[in-house]
């Protein structure tokens, strides 16, 4: 009894030291008085490299992903990150626009990928493409055209009985004036 315990301590700190702390993607403010602090990730941010203007939150997610203890390269997990640069949601809010795509190529050309975190970025953009191939062909059925010709319609009847309201204040205004105006003639006679 006594021999299992010290076997089992003796082998816990190395199970614990195998266990590297996570990558995570942060925006840090680099001046003034609050320099060092965190801020919100701005996934509009842009940086540009030999003249080309490409997306700065991909370009830092593939630096963290190869920087620490590692073989240099962008392992499953990394790529997970990546994946969380180019698409920061999956509801569809988010898109994957040209500067994306050529921030790719630039990433895959300059930074080595493991298979397995070539595959699962590879994966995560066709699932992601797929998805928006879905939104965009249910945008276009009939259904949905006919969906937004009735809220057209409907704006249409909103803006004429805006109008019409309008209209009716306005004739109100011109027949209290003229009752003013009549007012002021009976007053002057």
């Amino acid at each position: 009894d006594l021999l299992f315990k010290s076997l089992t301590f003796s082998f816990a700190p190395q199970v614990f030291a195998m266990v590297l702390p996570m990558k995570k993607l942060v925006s840090r403010v680099t001046s003034g008085k609050a320099k060092g602090q965190y801020r919100k990730i701005d996934y509009g941010r842009v940086v540009t490299i030999k003249g080309k203007q490409y997306d700065h939150t991909i370009i830092k997610a593939a630096q963290i992903a190869v920087k620490g203890a590692g073989d240099g390269r962008i392992s499953e997990a990394d790529a997970k990150m990546i994946c969380k640069a180019i698409r920061p949601t999956e509801d569809g809010k988010s898109t994957y626009d040209k500067r994306e795509k050529d921030t790719m190529v630039y990433v895959r050309e300059n930074f080595n990928f493991t298979p397995a975190g070539d595959k699962a970025v590879r994966a995560f953009l066709a699932k992601m493409g797929a998805k928006q191939a879905a939104r965009t062909k249910a945008m276009k059925s009939p259904a949905m055209k006919a969906t937004k010709a009735m809220k057209a319609m409907k704006a249409m009847k909103a803006m004429k009985a805006t109008k019409a309201a309008g209209a009716m204040k306005t004739m109100k205004v011109m027949k209290a004036m003229k009752a003013s105006k009549v007012m002021k003639s009976m007053k002057g006679q």
